[in-house]
C-alpha cells in the first residue's frame, strides 16, 4: 500500500488525533473536516481505482475499488465471503457497507476540482454512475424495523467481527427525494444509514454529483406489526438517486468490491 503523504512535521498519528477531537465537538449537520486536512490521492491500477485519505467510521483509509463487481449473491452470502477473505488476509476485494460507499463518494466529491486528480475523479465517478444504473448493488448495510414501542436499528457490516448497529426511535416515513419537504422523517434515518452528520442538502449535493438526478429514499411506509430485515442497497435510474432500504434479505444482487486498509 502506497502511504498517505504527510504535509510539515504533521505524522498519520497526528492527522487521526485530530480527527478524533474534530468528531467529538461536531456540530449535527457538519460533514466534518473542520480542521483536518488529510492529503488525497486516486491511483489507477490494472485492476481497481485505489483512492487515498478516505475518513471512514474512526480512522483514515485506502480504499481499492475494484473495477469488476462482486457476483450475484444474497446478503447472508457476501457477507460469508467478506468474513472468509478478512480472515485468511487476502487481497481478494469484498462487499462494503453503505458508510464506507458514502464516505468514498464524499471524498471524491470533495475533491472533484483538485487539478492533479479531476480528470481521474471523473472516471471514477462515470464508473459507479454506471454500475448504479446497471445494477442493483448490494451493501452490507441493513434495516431492522421493529414494532410499536421499539426502536429500529440499522446494522452496518452485518455478520462480520466489525458489524456496529445504530438505534433511532424509527426509520419508517414516506418514499420522497430527501430535500422535499413532504418527506418527513428523513434526516435521522438518512444519518443512521450512512453514519454521517451530514445535512439532507450535503448528502443531495453528493449524489447528485455522483448521478446527475438528485436523491430519494425508499423504506416501509408504516410501523411494522413484527420484527422486520431488509438489506439497503446502491442503484440509481434516470429520475433518482435511490436510498433503497426495502430489498428483501434473501434476493441475490451483485456488489461493488473492495479491500480496505487502516493507514497508521
Amino acid at each position: 500500500m502506497k502511504p498517505i503523504i504527510i504535509t510539515g512535521n504533521r505524522t498519520s498519528e497526528d492527522i487521526i488525533r485530530e480527527y478524533f477531537e474534530i468528531q467529538e465537538n461536531k456540530k449535527p449537520g457538519e460533514t466534518g473536516s473542520g480542521n483536518l486536512t488529510v492529503d488525497f490521492s486516486l491511483e489507477d491500477l490494472t485492476d481497481s481505482y485505489r483512492i487515498t485519505g478516505i475518513q471512514y467510521r474512526n480512522g483514515i483509509y485506502t480504499v481499492n475499488l475494484f473495477k469488476e463487481l462482486l457476483t450475484y449473491q444474497t446478503q447472508d452470502q457476501h457477507a460469508e465471503h467478506r468474513k472468509q477473505v478478512i480472515a485468511d488476509n487476502t487481497n481478494e476485494p469484498y462487499s462494503l457497507d453503505y458508510p464506507l460507499f458514502n464516505s468514498t463518494a464524499t471524498s471524491l466529491f470533495q475533491n472533484k476540482d483538485n487539478s492533479q486528480y479531476k480528470d481521474k475523479i471523473e472516471e471514477v465517478r462515470q464508473f459507479l454512475k454506471q454500475q448504479m444504473l446497471d445494477k442493483w448493488l448490494m451493501t452490507l448495510t441493513r434495516i431492522q424495523y421493529n414494532p410499536e414501542n421499539q426502536k429500529d436499528k440499522v446494522i452496518h457490516n452485518y455478520n462480520q467481527q466489525d458489524s456496529y448497529k445504530i438505534e433511532l426511535d424509527s426509520f419508517m416515513g414516506p418514499d420522497g427525494y430527501i430535500t422535499n419537504s413532504d418527506t418527513t422523517n428523513v434526516i435521522e434515518p438518512l444519518q443512521a444509514l450512512l453514519n454521517t452528520k451530514q445535512s439532507l442538502q450535503e448528502i443531495n449535493s453528493i449524489y447528485k454529483w455522483l448521478t446527475d438526478v438528485n436523491a430519494y429514499i425508499w423504506r416501509l411506509n408504516s410501523e411494522a406489526s413484527r420484527t422486520t430485515e431488509t438489506v439497503v442497497g446502491i442503484n440509481t435510474d434516470s429520475d433518482r438517486a435511490w436510498f433503497n432500504c426495502d430489498r428483501h434479505i434473501d434476493n441475490p444482487n451483485a456488489s461493488l468490491g473492495v479491500s480496505v486498509a487502516r493507514l497508521k
